[in-house]
């Protein structure tokens, strides 16, 4: 039987993951937590003012060149509701396969620089992809971009929903916004850290029942709650502690990912 990750190929996901507001905050959390070592290394790898913030979209920009089309599949994966990534084969290339190909050049000191820090490039901005939980969406929704809303009056989805609405709607600029969820004890850190791609992925799979509830009934239809004026209030306050959770548990473990290929 045909693997339904073959349909993945079909569809591409269109909003930028967690926005840009959101890539940046991951990746200031990351640079934060850098030990020594790596930061040497990422100053090394990336210009003035070598920051991962400031680096943590250009996976998303680089799209507006044609030649860089192969790596639009990079951004997410599709594993249907009840299944695992290890249920099927998967079509080249998904996130998964993804950040481990390049965690894998960004180790090879012999590669040369321009690749390297490509890579640094493209795994600051996928570590925090898969943390958003409708990257690793559901095939017949791309990944919730096909579930179209209102937001406080604008068009948008449930994919845009929690890439950027919840998160600009907070009026906060990112270095603000990091400060209010970078909480975490060393302890906790060092657990997150304490981990790997696919239990990232597993993870955000667990939050897209939370995700949908109140939007989608069983029908696939809008429920009437979503459909009534000022819903969005209630469900950002719902979700916003499960959505910055996610961005603090991206920029821990980027740092800890930079931390384990930079200094061992």
């Amino acid at each position: 039987m045909k693997s339904i990750f073959l349909l993945v190929s079909l569809f591409s996901f269109n909003a930028h993951p967690w926005g840009d507001v959101g890539h940046r905050i991951v990746g200031e959390i990351a640079q934060r937590h850098l030990k020594g070592c790596a930061r040497r290394q990422v100053k090394k790898l990336l210009e003035k003012p070598h920051s991962l913030a400031l680096e943590s979209n250009w996976a998303d920009d680089i799209k507006s060149d044609p030649s860089y089309n192969w790596a639009s599949p990079m951004h997410y994966v599709s594993i249907p509701d009840g299944q695992t990534y290890e249920d099927h084969n998967h079509p080249e290339p998904n996130i998964i396969k993804a950040i481990r190909e390049y965690t894998a050049i960004l180790k090879n000191k012999k590669e040369e620089k321009a690749k390297r820090t490509e890579a640094l490039k493209f795994l600051t901005h996928f570590v925090g992809d898969i943390h958003q939980p409708l990257h690793v969406g559901r095939v017949h929704d791309r990944g919730g971009n096909n579930i179209k809303l209102k937001w406080f009056g604008e068009n948008t989805n449930l994919h845009a929903v929690w890439d950027s609405d919840i998160i600009l709607s907070q009026h906060l600029y990112f270095t603000e916004y990091v400060n209010f969820i970078d909480i975490a004890s060393k302890k906790e850190i060092k657990k997150l850290q304490d981990s790997n791609v696919l239990d990232w992925a597993n993870e955000s799979m667990a939050l897209r029942e939370s995700v949908y509830k109140d939007v989608i009934d069983e029908k696939g239809e809008l429920t009437e709650w979503v459909q009534q004026r000022y819903w969005e209030y209630g469900y950002r306050f719902r979700h916003r502690e499960t959505l910055n959770k996610r961005l603090r548990e991206g920029g821990y473990r980027l740092a800890g990912l930079l931390n384990e290929v930079f200094c061992h």
